[in-house]
């Protein structure tokens, strides 16, 4: 039986599984970026969620409500900016997008 990991794939820019994480790969915090998107929606969106869910049903709209749900905005634009940086990163490993070339002024 033959091990699946020891096949070379290359990936869908032309470049083999190895070379995805070169050592002379600039570090843009994208691993930060995967960690901090799930902690966002499982400790501020869920929470905020049923809270904001159950202040309504009791018909309470006070400002403890209101806080909580500017808090929910905040934390869910936080999370679609994540989620769109880990996008454009995906994208750039792959070759599908290509950076930009730095140009001085």
């Amino acid at each position: 039986m033959s091990d699946i990991r020891s096949k070379e794939r290359p990936l869908p820019g032309g470049r083999d599984v190895g070379e995805a994480r070169s050592p002379d790969r600039k570090d843009d915090g994208c691993d930060s970026d995967r960690r901090w998107t799930p902690a966002n929606g499982l400790l501020v969106l869920i929470p905020s969620a049923l809270f904001l869910a159950s202040k309504a049903r009791e018909g309470e709209l006070d400002a403890t409500f209101y806080s909580v749900k500017a808090l929910e905005l905040v934390a869910g634009a936080v999370n679609l900016t994540l989620l769109g940086r880990n996008m454009r990163d995906g994208f750039m490993m792959t070759g599908r997008l290509k950076r930009r070339a730095k140009t001085t002024g």
